[in-house]
């Protein structure tokens, strides 16, 4: 995955956002093609809808942060925008993008409940019987990170070129070096952090959900505030109150759930 991160370029990486993109397509397939192949509906487990809870109260607070944390991708929109041959169709990227991202991830959650309720893995992935099915959604998860890695590292590696003066052709030796040490630093990270899914849950609650719903429609209130309908007004003010409740009540749950680990 590290080389990934060579490019300053990111049209360069557009062949492999393709495969990953088929990567998450074909992961939802395996999913539904074990859905299907069991029955469907008349299928699902009886047992483990009837014992599965519909909502967990207790676990609400984690989930503000982890599902803030998976759509907070501002920090590659202007990399991708500018390495965009048509910079006009930017903003229906957008929101093609985000409509399928989430009707995958929905289709995903909700075929995992009707089928292994509350005995559903982490990843739904780890349910799935031995055989083909599972070396092939093994093979679609490797091939998710390989994808994504360089864009999503895309704002560490430019501002660490930044910061040191790689920016320039005759600097592109000492980039590659910088960014591929930034790439096993990353590795090193993910991997010696205890209970790492808290710590995104954390860094969701505390960071993303400030940066992604409450300081944005902050600033809308105050520089087009005067403008504004009050029905807009009470929009963002909801927002905001909103964003503050899932932000507190997810960064308390996952200290609290950090602290009870160690």
């Amino acid at each position: 995955m590290v080389p990934t991160t060579w490019f300053r370029d990111l049209s360069g990486l557009s062949k492999l956002g393709f495969l990953g993109a088929c990567a998450s397509f074909g992961m939802l397939g395996v999913i539904l093609y074990t859905f299907v192949s069991g029955g469907g509906l008349a299928g699902a487990s009886p047992e483990a809808i009837s014992s599965a809870s519909l909502v967990h109260a207790g676990g609400l607070p984690l989930t503000f942060g982890l599902l803030a944390f998976v759509f907070a991708g501002h920090a590659v929109f202007p990399n991708i925008y500018i390495s965009m041959e048509d910079r006009s169709r930017y903003p229906e990227l957008l929101q093609r993008t985000y409509v399928i991202v989430g009707a995958t991830c929905a289709a995903v959650g909700v075929l995992g409940y009707l089928m292994y309720g509350d005995s559903v893995a982490d990843e739904v992935t780890l349910n799935l019987p031995a055989g083909a099915l599972s070396t092939i959604a093994l093979m679609l998860t490797v091939i998710n990170p390989l994808a994504k890695f360089g864009l999503t590292m895309a704002p560490v590696v430019r501002g660490f070129d930044q910061q040191f003066g790689l920016e320039g052709e005759d600097k592109a030796m000492q980039s590659i070096v910088g960014r591929t040490g930034l790439g096993f630093f990353a590795l090193v990270l993910a991997t010696s952090v205890p209970d790492f899914a808290l710590f995104m849950a954390l860094l969701g609650s505390f960071l993303t959900l400030t940066v992604s719903i409450i300081f944005p429609s902050l600033c809308y209130l105050k520089i087009f505030g005067p403008g504004l309908s009050q029905q807009e007004k009470w929009l963002n003010y909801f927002t905001v109150g909103l964003g503050c409740f899932c932000a507190v009540s997810g960064t308390t749950a996952a200290i609290t759930g950090l602290q009870s680990g160690t």
